[in-house]
């Protein structure tokens, strides 16, 4: 039985034009076979839509993460996430950073040579993040790959990219949140918002955060907080404080998740 699964990949930025990929590829059994088709595009303001190398290859990740995380417990993928951690992100990549620089991706796409140059420049200051705009998921399929698919490299600049939007998602959660306690005296919403945030993360973010998390978001949302005067203040401290801080963790120790369970071990 043939299964068939379409890829869309968007990057850009304000400063560079918006790419769109595209990629459709047939799963058989444990066989997977992706077609990619040129296609024309036209020199104007308006984004590009291309057939990709880097669609077929998500593709094909992103059915290797599916076997993965079904076949892997909660504690099973916190410890491959770390495992996979430890080598793109602290002293073991930056003892080997020479060797991760020299590093070339085993393919004759031009596309996915070039793309592994470029994560190569980033990490070096000589350009922008090649993955900037890239979907939360998809970032997630090129960081935490457990095969050979995406160079360190790649990978490192994948995970800045969650860091980068972590950040941004979360200094506009902090800002939601105080006005909304200013407003009504409670972190409904709020606490609405982060059990999204976190049901919306791929399963291996997601394992890297204390298994009782969700149900203590689900409780919060479930319940009015406009009497938990003391819990409130916890929330607010914490949010206080992280306010002051440079956010800039790689590896979501200071994201908008995080602060709620040290809120919650607070109390």
């Amino acid at each position: 039985m043939q299964k068939e699964k379409l890829v869309h990949i968007k990057m850009g930025n304000s400063q560079n034009p918006i790419t769109t990929y595209t990629c459709a590829s047939s799963t058989t059994g444990q066989k997977t076979v992706s077609s990619t088709t040129a296609k024309s595009t036209s020199l104007t303001s308006a984004p590009q839509t291309t057939f990709s190398s880097l669609a077929s290859l998500l593709s094909d990740a992103a059915t290797q993460a599916e076997i993965r995380d079904a076949s892997s417990s909660r504690s099973q993928l916190q410890s491959m996430a770390e495992s996979l951690l430890t080598v793109i992100d602290g002293p073991v990549y930056t003892q080997n950073k020479a060797k991760h620089d020299q590093e070339i991706p085993d393919t004759q796409s031009t596309e996915l040579l070039q793309l592994a140059s470029k994560a190569t420049d980033f990490l070096n200051g000589k350009t922008t993040n090649p993955f900037a705009g890239m979907q939360r998921e998809q970032l997630a399929l090129i960081a935490y790959d457990d095969g050979s698919a995406f160079t360190v490299n790649e990978r490192r600049t994948a995970l800045k990219e969650i860091g980068s939007q972590e950040d941004k998602w979360t200094q506009q959660f902090i800002s939601s949140a105080q006005k909304e306690i200013s407003a009504s005296g409670s972190y409904k919403k709020s606490y609405s918002a982060l059990l999204s945030h976190y049901r919306e993360l791929p399963a291996i973010e997601q394992a890297q955060y204390s298994e009782g998390l969700e149900q203590q978001l689900v409780s919060k949302v479930a319940k009015s907080t406009s009497d938990s005067t003391g819990e409130n203040t916890v929330f607010t401290d914490v949010l206080l404080t992280l306010q002051k801080q440079q956010i800039s963790s790689m590896r979501m120790q200071i994201s908008s998740l995080s602060l709620f369970s040290l809120a919650a071990n607070k109390r």
